[in-house]
């Protein structure tokens, strides 16, 4: 793949805590946001570009009750629009392809976190969702159709954080161990189901900062 751009935008509030292992008792409030941009652009046969991208947009607002010894337990709800575009030009005429999906969500979540210092620490996080949505697809030629989507996740994500004073909070979020399962509805009544396990140390990158209250 080449050209391609990739941002990954994460922005987490939180509060309530005296320290990033929350004790127990004590309550997380949160709420995540997320963007990423792809793109990419090949030359073909005949002086044919093609260009596809893709763009996504989640917000998953939590809420986290400390259990002690440094573990956090905590559901959200959550909601994503994803938009993927192919299009073709050549000699002056172009063609598009484009497809939407938009989800709801609600998911749980255990996170432990492992202090190494006062000002710096490590945390795991497993996380478990099932969301519910709609697919668009309008295709270069002929109308566009809609259909039902929903999903399954189950994945485990490492982190680090820093708190360089005693109500901040500055994380960051990288790679997955996961399964994710989908299934498609049309409107005939089609029923499509993929499925996919996820093993990266350096995707799902994202930046996080808390404010403790």
């Amino acid at each position: 793949m080449r050209n391609l751009l990739l941002l990954t935008i994460a922005f987490f509030l939180g509060s309530i805590s005296a320290f990033a292992q929350i004790d127990k008792g004590q309550i997380m409030l949160g709420i995540n946001l997320g963007y990423t941009a792809d793109k990419m652009e090949q030359p073909g046969p005949s002086s044919t570009t093609n260009e596809e991208t893709l763009n996504t947009f989640i917000i998953n607002p939590q809420i986290g009750f400390g259990l002690g010894n440094g573990l956090i337990a905590g559901v959200g709800v959550g909601y994503s629009s994803a938009t993927y575009t192919d299009k073709t030009s050549s000699g002056g005429t172009s063609s598009e392809f484009e497809q939407k999906e938009t989800m709801f969500s609600v998911d749980a979540f255990l996170r432990k976190f492992a202090k190494v210092s006062e000002t710096f620490g490590v945390f795991g996080q497993l996380g478990v969702a099932y969301g519910t949505g709609e697919q668009e697809t309008t295709p270069p030629i002929g109308s566009s159709s809609k259909d039902d989507l929903s999903m399954m996740s189950v994945g485990i994500s490492p982190g680090l954080y820093l708190k360089p004073s005693s109500r901040f909070i500055i994380e960051a979020t990288f790679g997955r161990l996961g399964y994710t399962s989908e299934k498609l509805e049309t409107a005939g009544g089609t029923e499509i189901k993929s499925s996919q396990f996820q093993f990266a140390l350096m995707n799902n990158l994202s930046f996080g900062v808390k404010f403790i209250l």
